[in-house]
């Protein structure tokens, strides 16, 4: 989207018209992604007024989520203040809060908190999340990572199994080899799993009998 899909003047060439002040065009991002942030940051210097709702108050660089996964970045690594992205903007405002109904007849946007939005025009960048197919019961033992709570959860799993492998490292070597075992499906993040982190085998760890995990791994 740009200026002119959205018939935006700069704010150099605003004026009044014969009846008054024009009336600034008020824009809506739902959503802080790449996408959400592509437009506010394409919209800079111009006669609008731009609100940012998102439900977190952090842009989240997913194509590194694995990495915090895997134990190799902390989550403030890969995540910023989405009130520090923008600051330069004059023009923008930034609201926590989630969106619940979108009034496409009215132009309104009601929020989580009970709050509504008037807008002149909307965009919806909320991004998505994977799916199940129907089958949502598979989230308990396939979780996906979208989001940094995921990325932490997963985490947790992975390193509570390495040490139950240590634990286990003489006694009972068929749970060791379970715990060692990991099924990795789908797409660019799932495909890097594998790759070596300093706090997983393979590389310096603070494991003393584990070499390696068994992975497995997978696109859909």
């Amino acid at each position: 989207m740009t200026a002119a899909d959205l018939q935006i003047q700069p704010i150099a060439s605003a004026g009044k018209s014969r009846r008054g002040p024009v009336r600034r065009l008020r824009l809506v991002v739902v959503g802080a992604g790449f996408g959400g942030l592509a437009v506010v940051r394409g919209l800079k210097g111009r006669k609008i007024d731009i609100t940012v709702v998102d439900k977190q108050n952090h842009h989240l660089f997913q194509p590194l989520l694995y990495q915090v996964a895997t134990a190799a970045l902390s989550p403030a690594d890969i995540a910023a203040p989405i009130r520090t992205i923008l600051k330069a903007h004059d023009n923008v405002h930034v609201v926590l809060d989630e969106v619940v109904a979108v009034d496409a007849d009215g132009k309104v946007v009601r929020l989580a908190s009970g709050r509504s939005l008037t807008y002149d025009a909307l965009v919806l960048a909320t991004g998505a999340r994977h799916s199940y197919f129907g089958n949502d019961a598979w989230g308990v033992h396939a979780p996906g990572i979208k989001t940094i709570d995921d990325a932490t959860r997963v985490r947790r799993t992975v390193l509570l199994a390495m040490e139950h492998a240590e634990t286990f490292r003489q006694a009972r070597s068929a749970l060791r080899d379970d715990y060692l075992t990991f099924v990795v499906i789908g797409g660019p993040r799932g495909s890097r799993w594998p790759a070596p982190s300093p706090s997983l085998p393979g590389t310096p760890r603070p494991w003393t009998s584990i070499t390696s995990p068994r992975a497995a791994s997978g696109s859909s």
